[in-house]
């Protein structure tokens, strides 16, 4: 068994997967970082140079790399693109698990438009990037598969769950502050995973002598409106709950939770990205597209043994705290 590479392994969904392989001890790891680092195991690369990454993975022998890259830049969707094309040259590699971790999406609806970028795909590198990568794969004979998970449930349940994302305010629910805010009419189901989980499942997936091109994992999966009463039944707390209608989301306005305007209070311009970002991320839960048929190709099922932190245990641990 050859050695598994994992890119963006500082913080994040890497950091988690790094993690998991640490403690899960039956596979030999490398950490790919581009900066030096005393992190045992990590290997400083230059994404850049795509020679010098195929002889890296080739140096230490990588059958499977797992990148959880992040993609918020062009230039950072490029470094996977380089990283795939690594992979593609190194000898020893044979698998390849790009950085997805999101809602689950068609690559086949999302045409290339003459100038290179993706139609049909949000105006955001992080999008670009991962068609960018689904579509190096499939022209290339590494073996591949993509893991979505939809929603991280780290920003429903913060403060009280722990996250290694290195940016997690609150949004939707506020548990502290008995407070909603819903996007639409809150009866589209969404599905939310916390990142640990995420990590578990990659892990996991590295023992299957087969991959099919995605699979889906899940921690749970409700409505908003769902989500809230279950909260109330739990804390025995009426909640204060706001909609925010397609209309407003479309304006890029949303209504933010107690404690994520209390953790950037004084800080507009950050208050002012997540108000951005979040209403964009507010209306595609609000239309369905934070929801997936968590029965295909499902890690769960495959991997049972693996007990994924819900809503409800969110809420319990809030309520010990």
């Amino acid at each position: 068994m050859g050695r598994v590479a994992v890119a963006g392994a500082s913080s994040g969904v890497g950091k988690v997967i790094a993690d998991a392989l640490a403690t899960e001890i039956k596979h030999e790891y490398i950490l790919l970082s581009r900066n030096p680092s005393a992190k045992p195991k990590t290997v400083q690369v230059d994404y850049s140079d795509i020679d010098a990454l195929a002889a890296t993975l080739d140096k230490y022998q990588v059958d499977t790399v797992i990148s959880a890259l992040s993609l918020a830049t062009d230039e950072a969707g490029q470094n996977q693109a380089n990283l795939i094309e690594a992979a593609k040259r190194a000898s020893s590699t044979k698998r390849f698990i790009p950085s997805e971790y999101g809602s689950r999406w068609n690559p086949e609806t999302w045409a290339i438009a003459k100038d290179g970028r993706h139609r049909d795909v949000p105006p955001m590198p992080t999008y670009q990037g991962k068609v960018k990568a689904i579509r190096a794969l499939e022209d290339s004979s590494l073996e591949f598969t993509a893991l979505y998970n939809s929603f991280f449930m780290d920003y429903l349940g913060v403060p009280h769950i722990p996250t290694d994302m290195p940016y997690a305010p609150n949004v939707f629910i506020d548990l502290d502050h008995k407070f909603a805010a819903i996007p639409g009419d809150g009866t589209a189901s969404f599905v939310a995973t916390h990142t640990r989980d995420v990590g578990r499942f990659v892990v996991a997936l590295l023992d299957m002598k087969k991959w099919e091109r995605f699979y889906t994992v899940h921690g749970s999966r409700q409505s908003m409106l769902e989500a809230v009463k279950l909260a109330e039944e739990l804390t025995g707390s009426k909640f204060t709950v706001v909609h925010d209608s397609l209309e407003k989301l479309e304006k890029g306005v949303i209504t933010l939770t107690p404690t994520a305007l209390k953790m950037y209070e004084g800080n507009d311009q950050a208050i002012g990205l997540l108000t951005q970002q979040l209403s964009l991320f507010g209306r595609w839960l609000a239309q369905g597209r934070m929801d997936m048929d968590i029965s295909l190709n499902s890690l769960n099922s495959e991997f049972s043994d693996i007990e994924p932190l819900t809503w409800l245990n969110t809420i319990e641990t809030s309520l010990k705290k």
